[in-house]
């Protein structure tokens, strides 16, 4: 199921939208910040991004609030997760498609669309993620990723994070 999931984005990405030009850099986009959470995953540099995370700074995936087993909140939640993937999923990429940032009613918001690429277990994974900031006092204070959810547990499980949730890794108990 979770194959036909992947494909389905793979596929819907290749025809419904192209990557950008500044997809086969390490750091892409137009919004600093943007650039400062692709540069860590693609290349396992902090760069800037440390000093870009509020903190008070959140991170849901599909609704629910990524768990660590130490915090649920700070930059360290981002930046031991990019960790975690470089150290356990050392090819992952990460391409932009689509980016948008402005200001609304107020607030800084930032809206993305990328694909995520890694080997898993042996096999190349490609799923899309759309991801939605918040921005305050010109700090990232809350991030929200929408993607296939049992992929993004199939990543969480390869870095040892825990689920996000119950049940996800065949846990019964």
């Amino acid at each position: 199921m979770a194959l036909i999931s992947v494909a389905v984005g793979a596929v819907a990405a290749k025809l419904f939208g192209k990557k950008r030009d500044d997809a086969d850099e390490d750091a892409q986009g137009d919004h600093p910040i943007v650039r400062a959470m692709f540069l860590p995953v693609n290349t396992g540099e902090d760069g800037d991004l440390r000093e870009l995370l509020h903190p008070e700074f959140r991170i849901y995936m599909n609704d629910y609030p990524v768990p660590d087993p130490v915090r649920d909140h700070g930059p360290m939640l981002i930046l031991e997760e990019i960790n975690d993937l470089r150290l356990n999923l050392p090819d992952i990429h990460w391409e932009l498609y689509d980016e948008v940032s402005g200001k609304d009613q107020g607030d800084k918001k930032i809206a993305i669309r990328f694909s995520s690429k890694c080997t898993m277990d042996g096999t190349e994974v490609d799923f899309s993620v759309a991801g939605f900031g918040v921005v305050e006092d010109d700090k990232l204070i809350e991030w929200r990723q929408v993607a296939d959810l049992e992929t993004y547990e199939a990543h969480r499980a390869a870095t040892v994070r825990p689920p996000l949730t119950p049940n996800a890794y065949g846990d019964e108990s």
